[in-house]
C-alpha cells in the first residue's frame, strides 16, 4: 500500500483509435501531450477499481493496514480514502496464541547403502525421451575421421566412386535455391519450362543477397541451376512419378528401444501417395557436387528412417547434380 503504481512512459497507447505515440529523439509528436494526460486519466480509473476488487472480496473478514506515518502522494493507500479511522481497530494481543515453534529437526537416520538403493530405484524408473530430426540439409552432416565406420557394405563406396565430379562451385546456397525450385514447381508456383527456371533462381539469388555467375565453376549459375532442375526430372525414376509427388511432407513417429523413446520429426522433400491413401515412395533431394562414400551412407540412413515412418516401400535419394538415383 506504501508503493507507488508504476507510471506509464515512453509508449503511449491510444486505445480509443488502436495506435500509439512515442517520443523520437527528444521530440514528442502531436497530440502526445493530450494522450498521456487521458491515460493518466485511465489508469487512475483502474486502480480505482482495482481497489474495489481487492476490498469487496473478502467475505468475512478483511484486514487493512493503518500506517502512522505521513505516506507520499500517489501511493496505492492515498487512491481511495478508505475511512480507515471511522473502522474497527484490531488488538494484536487479543488475536489468539502466537505462531506454534518449529518442529525440532530430526536426526538425518539415512545411511549411505540407503542412499544408494533409492538412487538406484529412480534409475530404474527414468524414461529417456529423445528427439531426432533426419536432416535434409548438407551443412547438418559432419565429416567422420576415416577410422570410423558408416556402412555395411561396400555398395555405398562404390556408388562414390561412380559418380563423376561435376566442374560446378558447390555450396550450401545452390542447394537452398535448387531445393525451393523443386519445390515451387510441384507447388505450381513456377514454371519447368528452362527460361522460367533460371529468372526464378536469379531472383532467388538476389534475395540471398548472392550475385549470380555466368560460369559455374565461379559462383552459382542460374543457367547450371535451372538445367539441374530440369535434368532431375527428365531421371526415369522420377519421370513416372513426377504426377503424383507431393512435396514438403512432415513426417512424424515415434519407436522404442531398450534405452529410450524416441520420437521422429522432419519433412520428406517428396513423396508419392498410393491408392490407399498411404505413401508409396518417399524422395530425399541432394544437391552434392561430389558426394563421399561416407555421405551417401549417412543419406541413407536419413532416407531410410523416413521409409520406416511413412511405411512407403520404396526410398529415393536422388543426387541432382550428378542425374543419379539411389534406392535407399
Amino acid at each position: 500500500m506504501t508503493g507507488r503504481p508504476y507510471p506509464e512512459i515512453g509508449v503511449m497507447q491510444d486505445r480509443r483509435r488502436n495506435l500509439f505515440s512515442i517520443p523520437v529523439l527528444g521530440v514528442s509528436p502531436g497530440g502526445y501531450t493530450e494522450l498521456r494526460i487521458w491515460n493518466d486519466q485511465e489508469d487512475g480509473r483502474e486502480r480505482v477499481r482495482l481497489w474495489y476488487v481487492a476490498t469487496t472480496r473478502a467475505r468475512d473478514f478483511l484486514i487493512l493496514p493503518h500506517h502512522s506515518a505521513k505516506l507520499p502522494d500517489g501511493c496505492w493507500a492515498n487512491i481511495v480514502d478508505l475511512n480507515l479511522k471511522q473502522l474497527l481497530h484490531l488488538d494484536p494481543q487479543n488475536l489468539g496464541e502466537g505462531k506454534a515453534s518449529a518442529v525440532a529437526a530430526a536426526a538425518n537416520s539415512q545411511t549411505r547403502e540407503t542412499f544408494a538403493t533409492e538412487a538406484g530405484r529412480i534409475r530404474e524408473a527414468m524414461h529417456t525421451v529423445v528427439w531426432t530430426r533426419p536432416s535434409r540439409g548438407e551443412l547438418d552432416f559432419d565429416q567422420p575421421t576415416a577410422s570410423a565406420i558408416l556402412f555395411d557394405s561396400t555398395d555405398d563406396a562404390e556408388e562414390a566412386t561412380e559418380i563423376p565430379v561435376p566442374s560446378i562451385a558447390g555450396s550450401s546456397q545452390r542447394g537452398i535455391i535448387l531445393h525451393k525450385l523443386m519445390e515451387e514447381v510441384f507447388s505450381g508456383e513456377t514454371s519447368a519450362a528452362p527460361a522460367d527456371l533460371q529468372r526464378r533462381a536469379t531472383e532467388l539469388l538476389g534475395q540471398l543477397g548472392v550475385e549470380p555467375k555466368d560460369d559455374p565453376q565461379a559462383g552459382i549459375s542460374p543457367a547450371e541451376l535451372a538445367a539441374t532442375v530440369e535434368g532431375t526430372f527428365k531421371l526415369p525414376e522420377i519421370a513416372q512419378l513426377r504426377e503424383r509427388l507431393v512435396p514438403e511432407h512432415s513426417i512424424f513417429g515415434r519407436k522404442t528401444t531398450p534405452a529410450a523413446e524416441i520420437l521422429v520429426s522432419g519433412i520428406a522433400d517428396a513423396v508419392a501417395p498410393d491408392a490407399e491413401g498411404g505413401i508409396e515412395v518417399v524422395i530425399d533431394w541432394k544437391s552434392d557436387v561430389d558426394p563421399s562414400a561416407a555421405m551417401i551412407a549417412h543419406y541413407r540412413k536419413q532416407i531410410d528412417e523416413y521409409r520406416m515412418q511413412t511405411g512407403a516401400k520404396r526410398a529415393l535419394l536422388v543426387l541432382m547434380t550428378a542425374g543419379k538415383v539411389i534406392a535407399a
